[in-house]
């Protein structure tokens, strides 16, 4: 059976797979709340107050519409989109993908049911057999410096990762993927992210 998402556990990484349908309903969302900064922006130079654009932006947008090319929103020099974080919720209905946006007043949700999730969890990353990569799946990855981070972290208890108990929240920039675990039951929270690869 395939599963929508699978979470796979060992002491090597921690890898999420997270089939791109539900992505698609995050960025269709995404895409709307950005269209409402972009039209704001074309309509008076900023949204309203925020995110001032210049000359250079408004020719680099009329020249993206005229090649056939999607148009976008301003959102400062480190954003390419005004979404500032998905993450991923473990319930006890399921798992759920959340997005965060700038200007939204709620966050997205999409739950995926209990009967689409698959965690593996097993010490030899060797004896597990991971979803083979494909075009329909995104995929977050905590290993390396990463990995070796959140295991000295005080509040990481290793068989609560695929629990309630911790939400993975992942940002993107223009520089990179920033990845931040956050601890609910001590209200902590700590950013693993390897800079030195930016």
């Amino acid at each position: 059976m395939e599963h929508d998402f699978v979470g796979l556990r060992s002491r090597e990484k921690i890898v999420f797979w997270i089939k791109k349908k539900l992505f698609d309903t995050l960025y269709d969302w995404v895409d709307q709340l950005d269209d409402e900064v972009y039209q704001q922006q074309v309509e008076t130079g900023s949204y309203y107050g925020k995110w001032l654009v210049d000359d250079c932006w408004f020719e680099l947008n009329e020249w993206r519409k005229a090649n056939g090319k999607r148009t976008y929103a301003y959102f400062g020099a480190s954003a390419a989109t005004g979404l500032v974080a998905r993450e991923l919720v473990f319930t006890v209905d399921g798992v759920a993908l959340q997005g965060e946006h700038v200007i939204a007043d709620e966050p997205f949700r999409v739950m995926i049911a209990l009967n689409q999730v698959c965690l593996i969890e097993s010490t030899e990353l060797s004896n597990l057999e991971s979803p083979a990569m494909r075009d329909d799946q995104y995929r977050y990855v905590i290993d390396g410096k990463m990995l070796n981070k959140l295991l000295q972290w005080p509040y990481w208890i290793e068989n609560d990762a695929f629990s309630g108990r911790y939400v993975y929240r992942f940002s993107g920039t223009t520089l990179g993927l920033v990845t931040k675990i956050i601890d609910h039951e001590q209200n902590e929270m700590i950013d693993v992210t390897d800079y030195s690869t930016w």
